[in-house]
């Protein structure tokens, strides 16, 4: 029959797709701009103590960051690797956005 053909170009739409993300950061530079200036709660793991009291709403940890967020609330994770050995906890609903699809990376082993 005909229906093995638009399987076979849906793979490879979704091959290139796949690709797209891996080659760019997702999104225009505009873009992720608006979603880091309208973020709740920013996570970057370059920020410091003095940055997090200043500033208010920057952690370094994204399990920190998930403990202060509230219902609703939108978390922007900067460009890095999020690890955490016994997994992330997320007690609310919560948005998480990354700055790169390729440069943001969350890993867990719980």
């Amino acid at each position: 029959p005909g229906w093995p053909i638009p399987f076979s170009k849906r793979s490879e739409y979704f091959s290139c797709l796949e690709q797209f993300y891996l080659d760019t950061d997702g999104a225009g530079k505009e873009e992720i701009l608006r979603a880091r200036i309208t973020a709740d709660i920013i996570v970057d793991l370059n920020s410091t103590k003095e940055d997090e009291n200043e500033k208010g709403k920057i952690f370094n940890d994204l399990q920190e960051a998930l403990n202060a967020a509230s219902e609703g609330d939108t978390i922007f994770l900067e460009k890095g690797c999020y690890y955490r050995e016994e997994g992330f906890n997320i007690s609310c609903r919560c948005s998480i956005l990354g700055a790169s699809t390729r440069g943001c990376i969350l890993v867990s082993k719980g």
